[in-house]
């Protein structure tokens, strides 16, 4: 008897297998290249972010005329010592004291949250980023910023003149 092959649906089991065991091997060689990117991709955001708050300080010291700290903080108010689990804010700092007094006009202009999870950050020195009325950085204040995510490590280096840059560093 004989079958016409345009009457045939379907697959046979070894076309089946075939099909099974190449899907396999893709997701094998995949899903590690996927992670990598996840994880790449979540240190670039969180450096990205960290560095626009610290292009916003500068830019806004120049513009107000006054100096702008860039600081973790546990409260959303005040400066604490702890880079690596607190929340970050960005605040005027008109009597150059170091303290965001909302009552005496000084200004928050931005409170970012840490990014919770398998990423810390550590500094080097300081524990606030100051910028003074000229762009630049006050002495004292933080030089190099840390950022460390499962084995990986980016430093956002802060010059002098209140210039940043990213770097891939050792741990």
């Amino acid at each position: 008897m004989r079958t016409n092959k345009s009457n045939m649906k379907g697959l046979t089991l070894v076309e089946m297998i075939i099909g099974m065991a190449v899907a396999s091997i893709l997701l094998t060689m995949g899903v590690p290249a996927i992670q990598t990117m996840v994880q790449n991709n979540r240190m670039i955001t969180q450096t990205n972010k960290f560095v626009s708050n610290l292009m916003l300080a500068r830019s806004e010291a120049v513009k107000r005329q006054a100096e702008v700290v860039v600081c973790p903080s546990a409260d959303g108010l005040s400066c604490s010592p702890n880079w690596a689990s607190e929340n970050r804010i960005v605040f005027t700092d008109d009597d150059a004291d170091g303290v965001l007094e909302l009552a005496d006009g000084e200004t928050l202009l931005r409170s970012e949250a840490a990014k919770s999870g398998q990423q810390s950050w550590g500094v080097d020195a300081g524990t606030a980023i100051v910028f003074t009325r000229n762009g630049m950085v006050k002495a004292g204040s933080a030089s190099e910023i840390k950022l460390t995510d499962q084995g990986k490590h980016k430093c956002i280096g802060i010059e002098i003149s209140g210039r940043s840059s990213v770097t891939s560093c050792a741990g």
